[in-house]
């Protein structure tokens, strides 16, 4: 009976949530696409046949992108997120009632199903939330593992498919080496082991196989692996986000269960597992991974519901154990978006009350919190009614007139899209106009100062019409067969340059003849050019509409002192009438830089 009330708390979370986040279309209008959720669909759509920007990520989400795409249901990706991590909590309540009364595990797993935090990051169009629920799923069928079980199996299934949905559970064969060579030698030579070993580890290899073969990788994008090294600096902020993510009173509990735990974990195999696979997973985002992200801390959060029940059983009075529990569980309800920055603790629920604590901006684009600079921020009980997650609200539909006609079909004849933006702040939009407007018109984007106009190449431009806020044009250049989109933000000065630049081409002459041969020889690798004060020089003004790349940039003048230290010293690799072609590795891709 109890599974079937929690069932149907589920199924109702779930109609609830999931008539909220339809909306008439995923990219335009659903409130939780960034610029990660962008580079998710980029590369499913690409899976799926397109000519956007494909990057090197797992490839279990955008295949499900892709498949998706291919029936024209892409606007059901939130619901199909939203299924696994409600179905991901009926698993962990059948988990916890293994070892915890009915009613522990009830609270418990509605705390987890209705965590404020979780739901935000369940919303987003990520891998890392599906990445946690696969792994979760693989935890369970270890519990009930052993060599005459099919645990052993489904664990290796499991954790393979998550680690080709984002690669943390690559570290789940550690883990599992050190409870078996602990407790279970015999199991080593068992044939379940082995099938959930070949299970594991077959995704992964087939994944990289198919890299090798059919993909080319001198497109894609491998910062993340630069962001591996040992550091110090992010056990505060983790510890500090961790109590904001679980709350107050659930850290109590937590902390009581891994004392709980600690206790056991010589003689039980299942408590040295959920520790150590803590411990790993926990340690390599702050110990290894140099990028603070809130989102990381969803791959411990499930298992911190396992050592919250152990903590909450292991209280003798059982009328302080339900206050804790339901402590626990109003503690993490979503309350308003003033949380939402995940710096601040809350203290009290009526009325909100929290501990704010500040945070700097670090160089690789996150933030740190700074746990010893604290405030108290109270605000008004009527903020409880208003701005919490349930209160979802879609994005407004896209003007109809004016994107009418401009369907991807409509384009499907040209090559890429050059985006001119004017002022130099737009410049840090590069990920969201790229990836967003690339993924509508289902096009590549090279992103672009309007000083690449400068001087004017020879184009023939017809404008198309404007497509959210973004004004279209069909360019074509003289003695060329191509065409190509050039776009810029609807009536700024980029649009302006846009309708001043020639209408009637004319003889390009030598410098697109200069440009069409240094093209040739930079093939699809990423490419930079350092623009001076004055613009381009003519034949770089036609490289944007040549090099085949997924990675174009025109550095300005005032970002071209970072840019050159990022890029480091490079080596000539060739000259072409007079001009040096110098190559720079950067994020394990090889960058040509048109000096």
């Amino acid at each position: 009976m109890s599974f079937l009330l929690f069932a149907a708390l589920v199924v109702v979370h779930f109609l609830f949530l999931t008539s909220r986040l339809l909306v008439p279309d995923l990219i335009l209008n659903y409130p939780f696409m960034g610029g990660d959720s962008l580079d998710w669909v980029s590369t499913g759509l690409f899976y799926a046949g397109n000519d956007v920007r494909y990057t090197s990520r797992p490839p279990l989400l955008p295949v499900v992108i892709a498949g998706l795409s291919a029936l024209s249901a892409l606007d059901l990706l939130p619901v199909l997120i939203q299924v696994l991590t409600h179905v991901t909590s009926l698993g962990l309540f059948r988990l916890l009632c293994l070892d915890y009364s009915r009613s522990l595990a009830w609270i418990v797993s509605a705390t987890w199903l209705m965590n404020g935090n979780w739901l935000r990051l369940s919303f987003d169009v990520m891998a890392d939330v599906p990445a946690a629920c696969l792994l979760t799923w693989a935890v369970i069928s270890w519990r009930r593992s052993g060599s005459a079980r099919p645990g052993y199996a489904l664990t290796g299934l499991f954790g393979g498919l998550s680690a080709i949905t984002q690669q943390l559970a690559l570290l789940l064969p550690v883990v599992v080496m050190l409870t078996l060579l602990a407790f279970r030698r015999r199991d080593l030579a068992s044939r379940p082991l082995l099938l959930g070993a070949v299970l594991f580890v077959a995704p992964t290899g087939l994944w990289l196989l198919w890299m090798r073969r059919a993909l080319s990788l001198a497109g894609d994008d491998l910062s993340h692996w630069g962001l591996l090294r040992f550091h110090t600096d992010s056990i505060g902020h983790y510890l500090y986000q961790y109590v904001a993510f679980v709350g107050l009173p659930a850290t109590v509990g937590i902390l009581l269960g891994i004392t709980s735990f600690l206790r056991r974990m010589r003689n039980e195999p299942w408590c040295f597992f959920v520790l150590s696979l803590q411990v790993v997973t926990g340690a390599f985002f702050v110990l290894l991974y140099d990028f603070n992200s809130l989102r990381f801390l969803a791959y411990v959060f499930p298992l911190s519901a396992v050592l919250l029940a152990e903590g909450l059983s292991r209280l003798r009075r059982p009328t302080t154990a339900l206050s804790l529990a339901l402590l626990t569980f109003v503690w993490a309800l979503p309350f308003p978006s003033e949380r939402a920055d995940h710096t601040r603790i809350l203290l009290w629920p009526a009325p909100l009350t929290y501990l704010s604590a500040a945070s700097t901006a670090r160089e690789n684009g996150s933030r740190r919190i700074d746990p010893l600079d604290l405030e108290v921020l109270k605000h008004s009980t009527a903020t409880l009614l208003r701005d919490t997650v349930y209160r979802l609200a879609p994005r407004p539909s896209p003007n109809t007139l004016e994107s009418r006609g401009l369907l991807p079909e409509s384009f499907q004849d040209d090559l890429w899209c050059l985006y001119y933006y004017a002022a130099p702040e737009t410049a840090d939009n590069y990920r969201a106009v790229t990836l967003g407007l690339g993924n509508l018109l289902l096009k590549r984007v090279h992103y672009l100062p309007i000083s690449a106009l400068e001087p004017r190449p020879s184009l023939d431009l017809s404008r198309l019409g404007v497509l959210d806020g973004t004004a279209l044009y069909r360019a074509h250049i003289a003695g060329h067969a191509s065409s190509w989109i050039v776009a810029a933000r609807n009536a700024s000065e980029a649009d302006d340059a846009l309708r001043n630049t020639s209408r009637k081409t004319r003889d390009a002459g030598p410098e697109l003849a200069r440009a069409e041969r240094i093209a040739a020889r930079i093939g699809q690798r990423p490419t930079a050019i350092f623009a001076t004060s004055r613009g381009l020089k003519g034949f770089h003004t036609y490289l944007p509409f040549l090099i085949d790349t997924s990675f174009f940039f025109v550095i300005e003048p005032h970002r071209a002192p970072q840019a050159r230290r990022m890029l480091g010293g490079g080596r000539p690799l060739t000259s072409i009438d007079g001009v040096t072609l110098v190559e720079h590795e950067l994020f394990g891709l090889k960058w040509i830089v048109v000096e």
